[in-house]
This record gives C-alpha cells, structure tokens and sequence, in this order.
C-alpha cells in the first residue's frame, strides 16, 4: 500500500535534488527523508491520547467488570469480627 507513495515521493526527490549525474545534494534529499521518518513517532507522541483513547477505555470497563465479579456479597461479613462480652 505504501510503495506507491514512496515511489512517487523518491523520484520526486531524485529529480529534485539530483538532477543530473554531475550534480547531486545528498544532504537535503536525506535532510527531506529523515524528517519524514521522523515525522510518525512524532505525531504518534502527540496524539497518543487520542490514538489509545478506546484501547483504556476497553481495559477499564474489563476491569470493572472483574471488580464486580469478586465482589461478596455474604451478609455475615456485616457483622463485626470481635465481640467485646
């Protein structure tokens, strides 16, 4: 899905920063694809809230319902546990 783009994004960069075999600026062209790179763990930090907003949500209502599974509900544990006579 992605060799599409990154196809038309390398030629795209070839011809813009290499345009013939006398002259090429490496530098940019690598500059263009380490910001590029870099670009997704950093969008994934900012919007990481977001992106893992129904993943906590799931992990909570489990938890809840496992919480309410174990709870007791024997009425004898109402009654204190030691009796002064």
């Amino acid at each position: 899905l992605a060799q599409l783009p990154v196809g038309a994004l390398s030629g795209f960069l070839l011809s813009t920063y290499c345009p013939n075999e006398n002259y090429c600026n490496g530098t940019k062209l690598w500059g263009v694809v380490f910001g590029m790179a870099l670009l997704s763990p950093l969008m994934m930090m900012v919007w990481w809230r977001w992106l893992n907003k129904e993943e906590a949500e799931n992990e909570f209502d489990e938890a809840d319902a496992d919480d309410n599974a174990n709870v007791n509900n024997d009425d004898s544990l109402d009654e204190p546990l030691l009796t002064t006579p």
